[in-house]
């Protein structure tokens, strides 16, 4: 079931489509290995990915992922270096019908629309307005994530920068959005400035966009050691 979802992730899947894809394709049942009968529908895929949302199933198990590419020898157990960066998460409400204003802090001037999102909040970067989250990043030297966490959109980053060095190897240095930089954070290491990305949310609420971005994370550090495996040796 765990690889059925995240063939969903992977290729961008709602529920119902993953449902009709492992009915339909042979790749995904080779992937998953499920017989005709045992099949899940929409409503159970749904049911399990909201099971694994809760507590830190999903934390854990990308660590799991992590730890056994590390065994494979396709990942470095001590990078020498560690990347954190900030990406805003537009909420999959995205429709706004009215002109908005707000500061840095996500705060509205002005009468907007209702969200279906009750836990989104609004941002300006740029001159770009974004209702959404924020998710805050550690990848290592190599590109793979490493540790992440989501917050409201209008969450200052320098308030998430400690939590997302616990478990890193002393000595590494760290090259981080410059939103992270503050007083206490320079002592935990050496910052660069690192270009903020944009994205879009699946789901509605916190939870589920959490899940969404853990999942999303597996996914990119097992398709990066596939094409290691798949890249011809050097001569």
């Amino acid at each position: 079931m765990f690889k059925a979802v995240l063939l969903g992730q992977w290729h961008s899947l709602s529920d119902p489509e993953l449902e009709h894809s492992l009915i339909t394709r042979i790749d995904f049942n080779l992937f998953c290995r499920f017989d005709e009968l045992s099949i899940p529908d929409y409503s159970t895929l749904c049911r399990y990915r909201n099971w694994l949302a809760q507590d830190d199933t999903l934390s854990e198990l990308l660590k799991l992922i992590n730890r056994q590419l590390t065994e494979k020898g396709l990942k470095v157990e001590k990078a020498s270096a560690a990347v954190i960066d900030a990406t805003i998460i537009q909420t999959a409400d995205g429709k706004q019908r009215q002109a908005i204003e707000v500061d840095e802090e996500g705060q509205v001037s002005g009468q907007t629309t209702p969200s279906k999102d009750k836990d989104a909040r609004w941002i300006k970067k740029n001159g770009l307005y974004k209702l959404g989250y924020k998710q805050h990043t550690r990848t290592d030297a190599e590109g793979y994530i490493e540790k992440l966490h989501i917050t409201p959109a209008n969450t200052h980053e320098c308030n998430h920068l400690l939590p997302l060095l616990e478990g890193i190897t002393e000595g590494t240095t760290i090259y981080a959005d410059k939103g992270y930089d503050s007083a206490e954070n320079r002592t935990s290491g050496r910052t660069s400035v690192v270009r903020r990305h944009y994205a879009r949310a699946a789901y509605f609420g916190l939870i589920k966009v959490s899940a969404q971005s853990h999942l999303k994370a597996m996914c990119l550090n097992l398709l990066k050691a596939a094409n290691r495996l798949s890249a011809p040796a050097a001569a």
